[in-house]
């Protein structure tokens, strides 16, 4: 039963391969409003960082559409949330729940579930404290997932479950044809010496406090631009920012670079930029910028 006073941890997959951990400290009072805002505002910070080719749907309390129906729920489970992120090639989903049930049968339960069915176990380990189930899929080898199950040191008494899988891409209708927004106003303290791209458009923020005081800044732009203007325009303001450009790079990621700054070591980031995918005659920028919060640089 989810009450006023509870605070959840909504855990959300990022690729096909990995988990990463978003924790969202959530005040879970039952509200469907409270659920629709928290999750508007992890898709918008899933938007920003993983880009734009992938599409992204978020569930609070429930299963998110599209997940296997043929993959097994553990029974009685308080479901806090489930993910999912669509490609053309692929689809990865997550899901994310709580058990009262100790570690070992949870994960008995889906050694059971599992045999027999195209989810191909290939190891299975148990503590008292965790466990882990990993399986393929021998309809598509290329597929799998796992189960994970670890007691939850902020709630005594209670298993947390997370459930990862890849799968091959669902059949969805063809997108609508893209079409450029107004630009969005940078967040409040944004580094004033990271200069927005010319003559480009924000098209989504995102910025994140962590527990130790840095703050991490999102920003997407689109420009006609190529990528190697674009490229050239931030080696040319950085070094004259003051910054140290670590890392200037052209790989499968597209364009990039990683810079810091000799005289505050806590601030530094990446610029990358690459074809935009929804529409081909822009290039996608996004600019990513760590610094203390409080500290020097800011609007």
């Amino acid at each position: 039963m989810r009450t006023s006073s509870m605070r959840k941890l909504v855990t959300l997959v990022c690729s096909a391969s990995a988990i990463t951990v978003v924790a969202v400290g959530v005040a879970c009072g039952g509200s469907s409003n409270d659920d629709e805002r928290l999750a508007a505002v992890v898709q918008q910070i899933l938007t920003v960082g993983q880009g734009s080719e992938a599409d992204f749907d978020l569930a609070i309390s429930d299963t998110v559409e599209g997940f296997p129906d043929d993959f097994p729920i553990y029974n009685g489970t308080d479901m806090l949330a489930s993910f999912r992120s669509e490609s053309p090639e692929a689809a990865s989903y997550v899901a994310i729940l709580t058990t009262d049930d100790a570690v070992d049968e949870v994960i008995s339960f889906y050694e059971d579930e599992l045999a027999g069915t195209h989810w191909d176990i290939t190891t299975a380990s148990v503590s008292e404290e965790s466990g882990i189930v990993q399986f393929s899929d021998l309809d598509s080898p290329e597929f799998g997932g796992s189960v994970v199950a670890n007691i939850l040191e902020t709630d005594e008494g209670k298993t947390n479950i997370g459930i990862s899988l890849a799968t091959g891409a669902s059949s969805r209708p063809d997108a609508p044809p893209f079409e450029l927004g107004r630009s969005l106003t940078l967040p409040t303290g944004f580094p004033a010496d990271l200069p927005v791209y010319p003559d480009s458009t924000v098209v989504a923020t995102v910025w994140l406090r962590s527990e130790d005081n840095l703050k991490t800044y999102l920003v997407r732009l689109l420009t006609t631009d190529f990528e190697e203007r674009v490229m050239e325009f931030y080696r040319t303001e950085l070094g004259a920012s003051g910054f140290r450009i670590d890392e200037d790079f052209q790989d499968e990621r597209g364009f990039g670079l990683v810079f810091v700054d000799d005289l505050n070591a806590s601030l530094g980031g990446s610029i990358t930029a690459d074809v935009f995918p929804e529409d081909t005659k822009y290039t996608e920028v996004i600019l990513q910028i760590d610094t203390e919060d409080g500290s020097g640089r800011g609007n």
